[in-house]
């Protein structure tokens, strides 16, 4: 869903401005993701990834979903918080990426902790930290970035609800409300927090206030790295 902040951010004339033109109604859940390296890599831990990216500026390929995408946004991110560069390899959408991931071609990228640890736990890949200040549920075994000393970097992503403008506040409220209460059944919330997401429901003025960073963050390093839309 950061997609959306993202491209009110890239384009000059984007069509549409998602903090202006859509109504925010809820983040529902959040997903992390994980700096996840192919098999062969000579490094088993984010210390040693970051050592090895200091001592040779640009010798290690990363691999993003695109320009533009959120891994992309995410790198550079990282890149700024570690003072690291590294080479970005941008790929046509997270398949591809992964498929050069497990092949060696590519050497790191940012992946969701719960979609990709089935491939870790294969010995596809090798799960390297969890960008967030504590170990994931589903990847008990993988570092956290606190851990690793890295304590001003988080990459979430953000699951939720938004709506066209002008919708009447009543409705607004009412569709709040209720999306709440589904999602704290208790089967429904176990079920989206067995897969990896952990279920916040975010009140209407909380979603339009982190949207509000969110896009003012992401215009920042966009227009710092001079990053163009494809």
């Amino acid at each position: 869903a950061r997609n959306i902040s993202i491209t009110a951010a890239l384009y000059q004339t984007p069509g549409f401005n998602p903090v202006t033109d859509l109504s925010p109604l809820m983040i529902a859940a959040w997903g992390t993701n994980s700096i996840i390296a192919t098999p062969g890599a000579k490094f088993n831990s984010l210390s040693e990834l970051l050592a090895q990216a200091r001592a040779n500026p640009g010798g290690i390929t990363f691999a993003s979903a695109g320009v533009g995408s959120p891994s992309h946004i995410a790198l550079e991110l990282f890149q700024q918080a570690t003072d690291t560069q590294f080479l970005h390899v941008p790929y046509k959408g997270t398949g591809p990426a992964v498929t050069d991931l497990i092949a060696g071609h590519v050497q790191v990228a940012f992946m969701a902790t719960h979609t990709i640890m089935p491939f870790v736990n294969r010995g596809q890949l090798k799960a390297i930290a969890v960008a967030r200040a504590t170990r994931h549920r589903v990847a008990p075994n993988v570092p956290s970035f606190v851990e690793e000393g890295v304590r001003n970097f988080v990459d979430e992503g953000w699951y939720g609800f938004l709506m066209p403008r002008g919708v009447p506040t009543e409705v607004q409220n009412k569709l709040h409300g209720e999306i709440r209460s589904i999602l704290l059944l208790p089967d429904v919330k176990a079920n989206l927090e067995k897969i990896g997401l952990d279920v916040r429901p975010s009140s209407i003025e909380e979603m339009r206030l982190w949207l509000q960073k969110e896009q003012a963050d992401f215009a920042a390093i966009i227009r710092k790295n001079g990053i163009k839309g494809d």
